[in-house]
Order: structure tokens, then C-alpha cells, then sequence
């Protein structure tokens, strides 16, 4: 007999992430770790203490960062799941703000923890630019 393990702070079990159904991330996620982000030009860090992602129940997102200096970006954001354990994000693009700045287009894979925290690893393409977050579920 299989016992069942107790829920997660977020809802989900850990092997929702093992099914291919994007729908159980619907709703939004927030960080709840640091994340910083390096300026190529000038290799200053910009460090973050918001970030929201919301998904609709086929997987279709926004989101929206906010750094320790004040400057927010918004965008677009798009997720699946593959069946493997994993979240996988996808942006269109870069992620702009109002000042003229951007976070390189980035892809982020995620996979759920016992506690019910997606532990993210972000992957910029054009970069070769690696980080990693810790999100959670945002409360209803």
C-alpha cells in the first residue's frame, strides 16, 4: 500500500510536475530567493526582489520584475510541461522597462521541491548567461 504524502504550502505534490498537464500551474508565483541579474557592457549586478508569473491555465503568462533600484520590466511568458518533472518557461523575448534597459530573452527550467518551491535554473541563449530562483505559489 502506497501512502500519500502530506500537501505542499503550494498545493501541488511533487509529482505534478510529472504529468504533461500546464494547468495545475495556473494562477501566479512569486521569488521567494535572491536573483541578480549582470550588465554586459558594464558588469554592474542589478539585483531583484519581485518577480511575478502568472499563468492561465494553458500556460500562458505574464511577468513582471522589479529590482532593489526601483526599475520594473514586464512582458510576456509562456510554460508546459514536458512529463520529465520539469517546468519549462519560455520568454518571446527580451524583457524590456520603461528606461530603455533589458534582461536577455531567457529559459527557465524548474522543477518542484517537497516543500512545493519551484527551484529554477534561467539560461540566457544569446549570453550563455546562467541563474537560478526559487518561486512560489502566490496566496489565493
Amino acid at each position: 500500500m502506497r501512502q500519500s504524502r502530506p500537501p505542499t504550502p503550494s498545493g501541488l505534490d511533487p509529482e505534478a510536475f510529472d504529468k504533461e498537464d500546464i494547468s495545475v500551474m495556473e494562477g501566479c508565483w512569486l521569488l521567494s530567493s535572491d536573483y541578480a541579474a549582470r550588465d554586459i557592457d558594464t558588469g554592474a549586478i542589478t539585483r531583484f526582489n519581485y518577480w511575478r508569473i502568472c499563468f492561465d491555465r494553458n500556460g500562458r503568462g505574464t511577468e513582471e520584475m522589479r529590482a532593489t533600484n526601483g526599475i520594473s520590466w514586464k512582458g510576456r511568458i509562456s510554460g508546459r510541461m514536458p512529463g520529465n518533472g520539469r517546468l519549462t518557461m519560455r520568454e518571446p523575448g527580451n524583457l524590456r522597462c520603461g528606461n530603455g534597459m533589458y534582461v536577455f530573452r531567457r529559459d527557465i527550467t524548474c522543477s518542484l521541491d517537497a516543500k512545493g518551491l519551484a527551484q529554477c535554473d534561467t539560461y540566457q541563449p544569446e549570453t550563455n548567461g546562467r541563474g537560478s530562483a526559487t518561486l512560489r505559489r502566490a496566496r489565493r
